[in-house]
């Protein structure tokens, strides 16, 4: 019987990230292994990505994964809606929610557990998660009020960073730069496409994915011309 097998290359992770830190040598890196690390295993991703500053997931069960493997960084959960349990697990283990609907913001003034830390998405054009930058205002005082958050910074993620010729991604940096301005705390914008094609993007902290793994997001570039190994085999 022939068995088909995917082999993972810890060097190669290693090598994207490095290439990461070549990119954006100002900014944080939070390393995206959600979905099981892109099918390559999150747990194996993570271990082969520790000098990453964080790691990014899309939910609680994916940040519990990391935790009980050992990965002790900061982590941070994309797209997990909140509730009592939640919010008690990330106060307890220290993830760092990502608060994108209010329905997240009732949850948190509800809230009397262990000190959370949060991010707050904006918006800025994508229009697929994140408060819309005329209710910031409103969201940034509702989380002033609650004694147990800390916000960490603002984020938001870019629609079309893989097309450089197109203009929405220089749209959606004045939107969140015109939002974020006078607020404090960190800032977070470039996603892969982000930190290869618009340096403006990187910011405080970049959440590379797809280029991590030894793939181009880019429409027009391969992973080799940006010297990136392909991480599995």
């Amino acid at each position: 019987m022939i068995r088909a097998q995917a082999v993972i290359d810890r060097g190669a992770l290693a090598h994207n990230l490095a290439r990461v830190r070549a990119l954006a040598p100002g900014s944080r890196v939070y390393a995206a292994v959600k979905a099981d690390g892109y099918g390559h295993g999150a747990v194996t991703v993570a271990c082969a990505l520790d000098q990453a500053d964080g790691f990014a997931v899309s939910s609680l069960d994916e940040a519990l994964q990391l935790r009980w493997a050992g990965i002790d960084k900061p982590i941070a959960m994309l797209s997990q809606q909140l509730d009592e349990f939640v919010c008690n697990q990330a106060g307890e283990h220290g993830f760092e929610l990502v608060l994108f609907h209010p329905s997240q913001l009732a949850a948190l003034e509800h809230y009397v557990g262990p000190a959370l830390k949060a991010w707050v998405k904006i918006d800025s054009g994508m229009h697929r998660l994140g408060f819309a930058p005329n209710d910031v205002d409103e969201v940034e005082a509702r989380l002033a009020k609650l004694e147990r958050l800390e916000v960490v910074g603002w984020l938001t993620h870019l629609a079309c960073a893989d097309e450089p010729s197109r203009p929405e991604t220089q749209s959606q940096l004045d939107v969140f730069a015109r939002t974020t301005a006078d607020r404090s705390g960190l800032r977070s914008i470039a996603n892969s496409a982000g930190v290869l094609a618009w340096p403006a993007a990187h910011a405080d902290v970049v959440r590379p994915g797809i280029m991590l793994y030894g793939s181009s997001p880019m429409c027009d570039r391969d992973a080799a011309s940006y010297d990136l190994r392909p991480a599995m085999h």
